[in-house]
């Protein structure tokens, strides 16, 4: 029987393109618009749950990358930022004029119709906390500004909980070093604060306090997809909706094979396709070598699922203060009454002598006074009172000048109110002991 030639010449093409390739060290999986892909040093297949197919040979400098997926197209990135490409036609065209940064390993990239943004990585000795921006009209990165002062942005981490969602940035626990402790020998631990940031505000607010155990998990990673953070390690499976404040356990995930999973360079390589309802990963064999291996969901995730919410939110003063009365109502209220006149005394003492007071202090330091006097007993932190000084100066230059004005308040209040002493009190905040915040008081005894 004769085969025909067309035939010969397709059998012999499949056969010398759909060979297993040999996974190197420099190996990454992604998928861009269903399809998935490995990118294997500068070898390029597509890969499929049947097969795996050379595609091309790629000329790409030869470093650690990252894939990002967004409705804007597919971008493959320096893992520690700086370079930037376009996925496109299974080519890859390069957008950037800049170089590999090795600043912002293990960061969080998330992007809008303009603009790739990263956020955090380790790098040059530092965790940051930083968001940089990929201007692909300019092809360069810069850093992106922000309206929060330094000491209330979140701390610095690396490899961590993450969402971009409603042109806001969610972060949650990641990798980094607690501030206090300030050691040259102090290890990496778990960051386990919740925070928000919108792009257009530029504010970073705290939203609580995680609530995932992350102690003991040795080998993890995130992966991110649709508006949620998929957490992967041989001991928890979970997916994670900040936005939400949800957090799925997936309880019989098939962690025996998660073991397997390849655990180079401190991280999994694996992409999930939707399209084809499962997971494709980089697997250990028992000879050392590594191949790829497709799993569908069911087979993945398991079937029981625990949903909780993801943090914990901090209980503000005023409701702390309802339980308190609700559980000892009979024995605060003769206090709360004493504390009110213990305000009209001070408020009022000081508003007799606001006059005299405005003919020694400016117009800046008349306003603290009544900001204080407006929430009595109650401080009002640093950098909320800093807004009274001029936009247009930095951080530095108002905290410089709210010192200021504090020396020469209570300098007069000592002058004015000799009797009975009344001074600026500094106390720290409770939530973040970075933070100092200011009242208005009699006089404490010092011992």
């Amino acid at each position: 029987m004769k085969i025909p030639f067309t035939l010969l010449v397709s059998l012999i093409s499949l056969t010398l393109f759909s060979q297993e390739p040999i996974i190197s060290e420099n190996h990454l999986l992604f998928t861009h618009d269903g399809k998935s892909y490995l990118l294997n040093d500068q070898k390029l297949y597509r890969i499929t749950p049947q097969q795996t197919l050379f595609l091309k040979e790629v000329s790409i400098p030869k470093i650690e990358y990252k894939f990002v997926e967004t409705e804007f197209g597919g971008f493959l990135i320096s893992a520690s930022g700086g370079i930037y490409f376009e996925f496109k036609t299974e080519d890859f065209d390069r957008l950037d004029d800049s170089f590999n940064f090795n600043s912002q390993y293990f960061n969080y990239t998330f992007h809008d119709e303009n603009s790739l943004y990263s956020f955090g990585g380790y790098g040059l000795f530092t965790y940051k906390n930083i968001i940089t921006e990929f201007d692909p009209s300019h092809k360069e990165t810069f850093l992106y500004e922000t309206n929060t002062p330094i000491d209330r942005h979140p701390i610095g981490r690396k490899k961590m909980i993450a969402e971009f969602s409603d042109n806001t940035l969610y972060i949650g626990n990641g990798l980094g070093l607690e501030p206090e402790k300030n050691s040259y020998d102090q290890k990496e631990t778990w960051i386990n604060d919740v925070w928000k940031f919108n792009l257009e505000d530029r504010e970073w607010i705290p939203l609580g306090t995680s609530t995932l155990d992350m102690e003991g998990v040795t080998h993890f990673d995130f992966f991110y997809s649709n508006e949620e953070c998929l957490f992967i390690s041989p001991r928890k499976v979970a997916k994670i909706v900040i936005s939400k404040n949800e957090i799925q356990l997936f309880e019989n995930a098939n962690f025996e094979l998660i073991d397997t999973f390849n655990k180079s360079k401190f991280r999994y390589d694996l992409t999930i396709n939707d399209s084809d309802q499962g997971i494709y990963a980089i697997v250990d064999q028992q000879n050392y070598s590594k191949k790829i291996q497709f799993i569908p969901f069911e087979n993945f995730f398991g079937s029981k699922v625990h949903k909780r919410p993801f943090y914990s939110k901090p209980i503000s003063y005023s409701y702390l203060i309802l339980i308190i009365g609700i559980v000892v109502a009979g024995g605060i209220s003769f206090k709360l009454k004493a504390r009110q006149k213990h305000k009209r005394t001070v408020v009022s003492l000081v508003n007799k002598k606001i006059k005299k007071l405005g003919i020694h202090l400016n117009t800046i330091d008349l306003k603290i006074i009544q900001t204080l006097l407006e929430i009595y007993p109650n401080s009002i932190s640093f950098p909320d009172l800093m807004a009274h000084y001029d936009s247009n100066l930095s951080y530095e230059s108002k905290k410089k000048k709210l010192r200021t004005s504090i020396n020469n308040i209570n300098r007069q209040l000592s002058f004015e109110f000799k009797k009975e002493p009344i001074e600026l009190i500094e106390e720290r905040d409770e939530m973040d002991l970075r933070i100092k915040r200011l009242k208005i008081d009699f006089k404490r005894t010092r011992s």
